[in-house]
C-alpha cells in the first residue's frame, strides 16, 4: 500500500527484497519532470514499519539513517509508521525530522491516513467500502 501511495504521489518506486536485516524496503525517486532544476533527483530509503501500540524508537531512527548511509550520499531516510513517532508529534504535515538526524523524516500513522485519503485509487484497492481506513 505505501508503494502505490508514493506511486500515486508522483515518486518512482523500487521494492528491496524482503529481509529482516534493517535495510530499506522501498527506494523512491522523484519523476525527473517533477524535480526541475536539480541536477540529481533526490532518493529516498523507506523503512515502512507496522505496529499496533508501540511507537517508533530511537532504535528504528538509527537503522534508518544507517540505511540512508548505505543508499548513498545524495540519499535521505523516510520512516512510515502506522503508529506515532516516539521523537515527533503528530499532525507535522509531509513528515517530521527527528531531532539530531536531519537525513530521517517520520510520515506517522494520522500522516500516513490523511495522505491515503488524498488517492482514492489507493483507498479502493486497499478499503473495501464499510471497512475502517
Amino acid at each position: 500500500m505505501v508503494a502505490d501511495l508514493f506511486r500515486a504521489e508522483g515518486f518512482s518506486v523500487h521494492v528491496s527484497m524482503a529481509t529482516r536485516d534493517g535495510g530499506h524496503d522501498l527506494l523512491l525517486t522523484m519523476d525527473p519532470r517533477a524535480s526541475e532544476g536539480h541536477a540529481e533527483p533526490p532518493l529516498f530509503a523507506v523503512q515502512i514499519k507496522h505496529y499496533k501500540e508501540r511507537r517508533v524508537s530511537v532504535e528504528t531512527i538509527r537503522s534508518a539513517v544507517g540505511s540512508v548511509v548505505l543508499a548513498g550520499r545524495r540519499a535521505k531516510g523516510l520512516i512510515v509508521a502506522s503508529s506515532q513517532p516516539y521523537l515527533c508529534g503528530t499532525g507535522a504535515g509531509v513528515g517530521c525530522e527527528p531531532k539530531g538526524h536531519p537525513r530521517a523524516r517520520v510520515i506517522d500513522g494520522p500522516d500516513l491516513e490523511r495522505r491515503v485519503l488524498q488517492h482514492p485509487n489507493v483507498v479502493n484497492k486497499y478499503f473495501r467500502q464499510g471497512d475502517e481506513a
